[in-house]
Order: structure tokens, then C-alpha cells, then sequence
């Protein structure tokens, strides 16, 4: 008996020993990873490398775009609070009601496997903290509009599911349409169409002189799809010879970007620091510094979203900085005959970015012969098996109707559409009208997996 008890306590201080001993390489593995990351942020000091932007007047007209309820309060509390006192409308825009967010939804209602019903009650809840966040800020409710549609599906409603006859189902909620009565539309069908003559019904309303929306480069799929269908919107309305639409101000704002922002957590005398892989590729950086009041509030706002922040306050927290930065860029471009339009992407930032490196795209080409757009997109490394590359155009035709196009490539399977080689990709689409607005959009997966994905363009074709 002795031994078998001997045997038996040696095998726990064993196992107690690699659990030890797992969590300690847990730990230098994430402070490891924690040291590349800030080697690899930004100095203090390139802040001062980027301008200082305008502030608001009375008179301006500001229309904020969040995809889920905090992203606005992240991107731009200090420019709600700067905007209002300066005099200026203000009105805030959500996409979805983040109800998708599955470990926050069990953490509220204590249950691993919630229903439906209470993915769409924890969705009431993040309107209601969304209100609280806006008042923070001086923000009346009827300037805050929610459109209700499904957390976690925007890119398919942009890609895949566009009209009502092809509906999104969301997986959390189970239903295809909106169940939100707080809504602009409720029981409106999830379709990508119903999103972009939403987000046009928004836009007429409030008549804005400057928009805001996260960037189009954004690492969440959401983000990034709520900017195209912004774009999408301003580029109808400028067709359509609306004239706000011809001198908008469009500025961006980031959320997701790899382990960005560094250092993470509350560093309130910090300034926030554009992504290195963002800061060296043309974008049009600004930035706007906050004062100590509008930090607090802002702190505040981002507390107010306190089913967001039970699950990442560090995350959080990491936008309460000295400063607020945005890119700014045209609405469209115009493609000239027999010119090219070049544009420079971000690399991946990350410790696997040479693995990444066949599906990460490092610039991009877009040119129209007779018609047809050709889309070259250079990869920092020879595309290999096991990617594939996918490109979508949403062409605005002259009458206002949309047509999509997506085209898919892979190495070693070249067609008149598509090609594969050594340097990267080249995408070729059928001939549309002249004049033609065009929103180009491409992503890059391995083995079904998500890799990179392109800074959304949106042109015009040739007039003649």
C-alpha cells in the first residue's frame, strides 16, 4: 500500500510539474510575443510626422459610422465631444447591435450554450449601453440611429447574400431579417442591397460635411465592409449629382490591426501611433489631440460598454491616448484612358508574415482597356498551392442599378478571367459602361483560412 501511495503522490507532483511548467512557457511566450510587438510599433515621436487635422465648426455637418456599439466611442469620442461643443451636428450610425459576440453572450446570461432569443436580448442590451456611451458625449438619442443588421455577416451581406431573394440567416439569431423594433427599418431582410439603400437613406437625411467610418483595410470583416458600403453609398449619391455628396470630407478611423495598438491597455499621457505597416504606404494620416476632459469622457463613453469591456478593458482601454487618428481620402477616382491607377498595401506585421507572405498582397494595379478593368495585385512572395484569391467589383452603372462581379484565382489554374504568377495576380473583368462607378474589393485565403485582404478602391471608369 505504501508504494502504490507513493507511486500515486509522485504522479501528481509530475503532473503539478508540467502544468507548472506549461504555464510558465505560456507566459514567456506571451511576453515574448509581447516584446516583438512594441519593438515593432512606432515611436513616441512619429506622431509629430503627422498633421494636425482641422477642427469642427459650427456649420459642419459630422455622420459617424460604427459597425458594432463601442467602435464609435474608440475611433471618435474626442471628435464627437470637439464637434459638438464647436456648434456642429452630430449623428451616429450603428450597423449591427453586436449580438454576435458568443463569449460575452454566455458570460451575461451564465449559460454555454445561449439561445437565439437571448443572442437578440444581449443585442437590446448593447443598443441601450451604446445610448448611455452617446449621452456621455452630448449626443441626444434621436441622433443615434441602429440599422439592425446581423453582427458577424456584413461582409457576406456585401459578397455573397446582396439581394432579398438570397437572404442572410445569422448564425446567433437565427433569423434573416431584423428583429430590432429600435431600428430604422425593422424586420428589413438581411440583404446587402437593403444595407447600402439604408446606409443612402442615412446619408440624405443628415446631409453630412464630413463622414467617418472605419477603414477599409480594417482586420475585422464587419469594419471592413461597413467602409465599402460606405463608399459604395457617397459614390451612388455623387452619380446621382446629389450635392453634398460632390465635396464630403471622408475620413477613416482603425480598430483592428493585428496586435495594434501598442502598448495595450490605459497609457493616458501615450499618443496613439499608426500601425508601422500603415505608415509607410501613402496614406493621408491626421491626427486630432484630445484634452484631459475629453480623455475622461472618452474613458467614460468606452466604460459605458460595459458588456464589451468585462471581456477585453485592456483592448479598450488602449484608445484613451493624448490623440485620435484618421487617413483621409477621396470618395472616388477618376481612371483616365490608357493610364494606371498604383496604390500601396500594408504587409503583414505578425511573427508568421513569412508564412503569410504568399497571400499578402504589397500593392495593387487597376487599369481599363476598352472596357474591361484589369486588377493586378503584386504578393510579398511567389503565390503557392494551397491560396486562393478572390476579387469583387460592385459596378454602379450609369442608371443607379448595382451589378456584382467576384472572380477567384489559384496558382496553376489560369483563365481568361484570371491569372496566377510569380509576382502576384491579375484579375480580369467583363467590360462595363463607360463611366461606370466601380468598388474594387479582394481577399486572399489559405486552406479556407483568412490572410489579407486589399484597401477597398472605388473609381470611376473612363467618360470617353
Amino acid at each position: 500500500m505504501w508504494g502504490i501511495g507513493s507511486h500515486v503522490r509522485h504522479g501528481k507532483v509530475k503532473w503539478v510539474f508540467w502544468l507548472l511548467w506549461m504555464i510558465g512557457g505560456l507566459y514567456f511566450a506571451d511576453r515574448g510575443a509581447s516584446f516583438y510587438r512594441q519593438s515593432k510599433a512606432l515611436p513616441d515621436s512619429a506622431i509629430h510626422a503627422i498633421a494636425d487635422m482641422a477642427p469642427h465648426h459650427a456649420g459642419d455637418r459630422v455622420l459617424i459610422f460604427a459597425p458594432h456599439p463601442d467602435d464609435e466611442s474608440l475611433g471618435c469620442a474626442g471628435i464627437i465631444q470637439q464637434a459638438r461643443r464647436s456648434g456642429a451636428q452630430v449623428w451616429v450610425v450603428f450597423m449591427t447591435n453586436g449580438d454576435g459576440f458568443r463569449l460575452a453572450v454566455e458570460r451575461q446570461f451564465r449559460q454555454s450554450k445561449p439561445t437565439p432569443q437571448q443572442h437578440i436580448q444581449f443585442g437590446e442590451l448593447r443598443q441601450r449601453e451604446a445610448r448611455r456611451a452617446m449621452r456621455l458625449l452630448g449626443l441626444e438619442d434621436w441622433r443615434v440611429t441602429f440599422l439592425g443588421y446581423p453582427d458577424r455577416g456584413l461582409y457576406a451581406l456585401w459578397k455573397t447574400n446582396w439581394t432579398p431573394a438570397n437572404p442572410l440567416r445569422s448564425y446567433y439569431t437565427e433569423t434573416d431579417m431584423n428583429p430590432y423594433r429600435d431600428t430604422l427599418q425593422p424586420g428589413v431582410s438581411y440583404a446587402g442591397q437593403n444595407v447600402l439603400r439604408d446606409v443612402e437613406t442615412v446619408l440624405r437625411r443628415t446631409v453630412p460635411t464630413h463622414v467617418y467610418v472605419t477603414h477599409p483595410a480594417d482586420d475585422h470583416p464587419d469594419h471592413s465592409a461597413t467602409a465599402l458600403f460606405v463608399q459604395t453609398a457617397l459614390a451612388r449619391l455623387r452619380l446621382q449629382g446629389i450635392g453634398f455628396a460632390q465635396h464630403v470630407v471622408l475620413r477613416y478611423y482603425l480598430v483592428h490591426c493585428g496586435d495594434w495598438p501598442q502598448p495595450m491597455g490605459l497609457h493616458t499621457d501615450q499618443p496613439l501611433t499608426p500601425p508601422t505597416a500603415y505608415f509607410h504606404i501613402g496614406l493621408h494620416w491626421k491626427k486630432r489631440q484630445l484634452t484631459v476632459i475629453e480623455q475622461m469622457l472618452k474613458h467614460e463613453a468606452i466604460k459605458a460598454h460595459a458588456s464589451q469591456t468585462r471581456m477585453m478593458a485592456r483592448f479598450l482601454q488602449s484608445f484613451v491616448r493624448t490623440n485620435e487618428l484618421f487617413t483621409e481620402q477621396p470618395v472616388m477616382m477618376a481612371l483616365r484612358p490608357k493610364e494606371s491607377l498604383f496604390w500601396e498595401e500594408p504587409d503583414e506585421e505578425d511573427l508568421l508574415r513569412e508564412l503569410q507572405a504568399p497571400g499578402d498582397f504589397s500593392s495593387g494595379e487597376l487599369r481599363c482597356d476598352n472596357g474591361r478593368l484589369h486588377v493586378r495585385l503584386t504578393t510579398r512572395s511567389k503565390p503557392r498551392s494551397g491560396f486562393t484569391y478572390t476579387c469583387s467589383a460592385h459596378v454602379l452603372y450609369p442608371n443607379g442599378n448595382v451589378g456584382i462581379f467576384v472572380l477567384r484565382a489559384k496558382p496553376g489554374k489560369n483563365t481568361d478571367a484570371t491569372a496566377v504568377d510569380d509576382e502576384g495576380v491579375l484579375f480580369r473583368f467583363p467590360a462595363v459602361p463607360k463611366g461606370s462607378v466601380v468598388t474594387l474589393h479582394a481577399q486572399s485565403r489559405f486552406a479556407g483560412l483568412p490572410v489579407d485582404k486589399t484597401i477597398g478602391q472605388v473609381v470611376q471608369t473612363p467618360l470617353q
